[in-house]
């Protein structure tokens, strides 16, 4: 592997915990990778070492460069996100954690959980419509958040001011009774996977000493993106192992989730207890895009009041300039990027080569518009993903509770399936399946409940009759499913779904087990617009998901008010964390680079400049579209306007 002197360095690094600030395209990953292959060739034994990924993406593009680097030694590294070390490390003693026995939850389960809950605490005469305690939704996220930044969620809601005290009481009520629900089901949500982790490895000090008497090194993978809750964990680990990090303060952007970035910044104050010291290294020469690109991305950084201290270099030279093209509106801006992206296509450039970003979903509705208009073929990334499919979920339902007996949530939605089973017969079904003892006696407690031929009970004999790999059970829930799915979603694209369910059961030949399977799928599901997308087709995604991706031509679309930064950007904290969102965004691009606004829009928000409002005229080209239509709107106001000939606008 060629490295350049700084990421040999760091690579290098010899005793004690380490900190490498990676600027955008600077070789993270490379320097990373670099050296976890180092230690190895130091004689430490690879399933001695640690490395936490950001995504599971992540984890297979460093296992796969590691193997070619090492061997197959690579393999017996320890490589997955921080929930997957967090289940990885407590399943090495499941008594001390608790952990016989549990369900792993996604999202859209503990929303629902969370429902069940709150409707469970209404009064039977209340209007749902006048109740004042909030959706799910909003109190997952609340909790979520709480958690993630290690507080406890009264505190949080206090802090907020949003309750008077009879309402906090409500609000705390419901996540006792979702906290008692979850210990009844066996459920574990994503936050439980490392706070329960965490809260062990701090505070029992014999176990965390026999855990880590197995580790000697952790990486960290976009340290800058840690919560409070992984920054304890790790802080738990420093006087075990050398904690080695790397990262980009200036890419930090999920302070929503928890993340602070200051906890890079104070790196060394955090890491300097204990016997070993705390190094910090930067790498500044960019291998991703041209001179011009980082001069813009440079700038943006320079008008922080932070102190980044970051000024990225071009490896590869000078370049174009970044183009601003200033539209009409924001249906221009997708004309105009459309047409754009249509003759590149023409003149052979690859759609994949290209790359539409946005700041939120929302704004991308103008550009998918212009795309679907102009016959483009696109697939957007953070959008649902593949396990938020219904059919998929409907699917996994039927698998989950072949694992565990006492999921709820599965057998809810796995039970109003049929015809003439609603939520209160399901509900009263469940809590008669919760004293059976074994799935046979819940398909039997089925049968004599429901009779009929096709009933609830078939399929769940249907799985007990399989084979017990994971791929025989996914293709026996479909086979048995089928029937009912077809007719469900006859009117929905069912082809395609049906192929998405195919998609299920190759996936599951990868894995030993069906709850590894599950649990796999549920921590990193797969998005469905990357499932079957064309063979050449262009990427259109949010900031937030687009981390971590790069393209020879982007276009950096909706640079208007209320975006960059966000309209929900109110703190000075906020705002900095905007900033390092359009940051993410213009260091994606390799050769081209297009800032598409409607400057005419920040008077229609009445919202302040964007970032870009100031960026000199030295660094961008400037061009306009649309502004002849503006003179022929202008000129047809008077009486004597005459509509021009189409060709001539």
């Amino acid at each position: 592997m060629q490295l350049n002197e700084a990421q040999r360095a760091a690579a290098q690094h010899d005793q004690g915990h380490a900190l490498v600030l990676a600027g955008a395209g600077t070789g993270k990953t490379s320097t990373l990778i670099a050296r976890a292959c180092e230690l190895l060739r130091r004689g430490v034994k690879p399933e001695q070492i640690i490395m936490v990924t950001f995504t599971r993406r992540a984890t297979r593009e460093i296992r796969e460069r590691m193997v070619r680097e090492v061997g197959d030694s690579a393999d017996q590294v320890r490589i997955g996100t921080f929930h997957r070390i967090c289940l990885d490390i407590m399943r090495i003693e499941p008594e001390s954690f608790e952990m016989r026995g549990f369900t792993v939850i996604d999202e859209d389960d503990r929303e629902q959980l969370m429902r069940l809950a709150r409707g469970a605490l209404l009064p039977n005469d209340a209007n749902e419509r006048n109740n004042t305690l909030p959706k799910a939704a909003q109190l997952v996220s609340w909790l979520s958040y709480a958690r993630n930044a290690n507080i406890p969620v009264s505190d949080y809601l206090k802090q907020q001011k949003i309750f008077d005290e009879k309402q906090l009481a409500d609000v705390l009520a419901v996540y006792e009774a979702y906290e008692a629900r979850k210990q009844r089901a066996h459920y574990l949500d994503y936050d439980d996977i490392l706070r329960r982790c965490t809260m062990v490895l701090v505070a029992q000090e014999a176990v965390r000493k026999r855990i880590m008497a197995r580790f000697a090194h952790v990486l960290v993978d976009e340290i800058q993106d840690t919560s409070a809750l992984q920054w304890l964990l790790l802080r738990a680990m420093r006087h075990h192992a050398q904690v080695y990090c790397v990262g980009d303060d200036a890419q930090s952007i999920y302070a929503f989730r928890g993340a602070d970035f200051r906890t890079v910044h104070n790196f060394a104050d955090i890491f300097k207890s204990g016997p070993n010291r705390a190094s910090t290294y930067r790498l500044t020469e960019n291998y991703r895009s041209t001179q011009e690109i980082l001069d813009v991305s440079n700038w943006l950084l320079e008008q922080s009041p932070l102190q980044y201290k970051k000024k990225l270099y071009a490896a590869r030279g000078s370049g174009k300039p970044p183009i601003m093209v200033d539209c009409d509106d924001d249906l221009a801006q997708g004309l105009w990027i459309a047409n754009d992206v249509a003759q590149r296509q023409a003149a052979g450039l690859a759609l994949s080569e290209m790359l539409v970003l946005v700041r939120t979903a929302y704004a991308a509705r103008p550009i998918e518009s212009a795309l679907i208009e102009r016959n483009i073929p696109y697939v957007f990334v953070g959008g649902t993903s593949l396990l938020k499919a219904a059919h998929v979920r409907d699917v996994l339902a039927l698998l989950r509770v072949r694992v565990n007996l006492n999921d709820d949530v599965a057998w809810m939605r796995y039970l109003t399936f049929w015809k003439g089973v609603g939520d209160r017969t399901a509900e009263r079904w469940v809590q008669q399946i919760s004293a059976c003892e074994s799935l046979e006696q819940a398909a039997e407690f089925l049968f004599r409940t429901k009779p009929e031929p096709g009933g609830p009970a078939m399929p769940l004999m249907h799985l007990l009759n399989a084979p017990s790999t994971p791929v025989s059970q996914v293709e026996a829930a479909m086979q048995a499913l089928e029937p009912l799915l077809s007719v469900k979603y006859q009117y929905e694209q069912w082809d395609q779904r049906k192929r998405d369910l195919e998609l299920l059961a190759r996936v599951a030949q990868r894995f030993r087990s069906l709850d590894a399977f599950i649990e796999e799928f549920v921590l990193d599901p797969l998005h469905a617009s990357l499932v079957s997308p064309a063979s050449d087709a262009l990427v259109l995604a949010t900031v937030h998901a687009a981390k971590g991706t790069e393209a020879d031509v982007v276009y950096v679309a909706r640079l208007d008010a209320g975006q960059y930064p966000h309209s929900r950007a109110q703190s000075d904290e906020e705002f900095e964390e905007e900033r390092r969102v359009l940051y993410v965004a213009l260091t994606r691009a390799k050769n081209e680079m297009y800032l598409v606004r409607s400057p005419e829009l920040i008077a229609a928000w009445g919202s302040q400049p964007t970032f870009v409002e100031g960026v000199p005229d030295g660094l961008v080209t400037r061009v306009q579209f649309g502004q002849r239509r503006r003179e022929v709107w202008s000129t047809l106001k008077s009486l004597d306007g005459v509509i021009p000939d189409i060709d001539d606008i």
